[in-house]
């Protein structure tokens, strides 16, 4: 959160699941619309000042492509348009898998996951 690589968001399941909605009806795969952001940081504190419900979200690179070599399955890579920005930390307070996994591989020091698709 310090370095802005990830952000609080307040959307309500109301509003995901309407946008959810709007995209399907419009052809496009659902996803996070980014509507928390980049929102300015005065707003933020005054929702988390109220209490509102949260979750924090990982931001993800709005361009380019990323690319990383698979020993499995060799050269990857996907446009990063393509990724929303997944929740890390979920409103109850308990990380998601995204973050989870990644901080359990790195604290038992392992280097090397195969998992099935």
């Amino acid at each position: 959160m310090a370095k802005g690589a990830a952000y609080y968001a307040f959307d309500t399941p109301e509003r995901l699941a309407q946008l959810r909605k709007e995209q399907m009806q419009r052809g496009v795969a659902p996803g996070y619309d980014g509507r928390w952001r980049d929102r300015d940081e005065r707003e933020v504190q005054e929702m988390l000042e109220r209490g509102e419900s949260y979750v924090i979200r990982l931001k993800t690179p709005l361009e380019g492509t990323t690319r990383f070599t698979d020993e499995l399955r060799g050269e990857i890579s996907f446009e990063n348009v393509q990724v929303d920005d997944q929740i890390l930390l979920k409103s109850d307070g308990f990380p998601t898998y995204h973050l989870a996994n990644v901080v359990d591989d790195h604290m038992m020091e392992i280097t090397h996951v195969r998992r099935a698709e």
